[in-house]
């Protein structure tokens, strides 16, 4: 699908609650008004004459008029919550930066327990790079660190 027009043809979409529905009939099994896609894995896709599109996407096709020039981040991180209040254009650094994080080996992301101490790390990954928060006596103390770490580092794609 080439221009927003194309998409507007085809798909009608509710911004509130993040649903697309039929403006055409593709198929004798599709009644026009019913809504469009379907779930594959963990996300909404819809598909037109062959081709699968993320719905994120094509929500942010038909609201602005143009393909998001990266990727398409979920605020809340429900990626079948396609509000278009719940997007947002992120490169991919910052869409990881928004994903479920493995915790550390204290159950808490972020922290680390110093390996034969009964001391904790902090440490927070930016691209490549694992930034050094620091060494805490609590796991609160290291937590708090990595939660600051987040929010100067991460900015507005910091994990709500």
């Amino acid at each position: 699908m080439a221009t927003a027009e194309d998409a507007r043809r085809i798909w009608r979409y509710a911004p509130q609650p993040g649903h697309f529905f039929w403006l055409v009939r593709p198929s004798r099994k599709l009644v026009i008004g019913s809504r469009a896609g379907h779930q594959l894995g963990d996300r909404w896709r819809l598909y037109y004459n062959g081709k699968g599109y993320k719905a994120g996407r094509v929500a942010w096709l038909l609201m602005t008029g143009d393909w998001p020039e990266a990727k398409i981040d979920h605020i809340n991180r429900d990626p079948l919550d396609n509000r278009f209040a719940n997007l947002r254009p992120a490169t991919s650094l910052q869409n990881s930066w928004n994903s479920e994080r493995p915790l550390g080996s204290v159950g808490v992301k972020g922290v680390t327990q110093v390996t034969k101490s009964d001391r904790y790390f902090s440490r927070i990954r930016i691209g490549k790079t694992r930034v050094h928060l620091g060494c805490f006596d609590t796991v609160e103390e290291a937590k708090a660190a990595y939660d600051a770490g987040v929010v100067k580092y991460h900015g507005e794609f910091a994990p709500m």
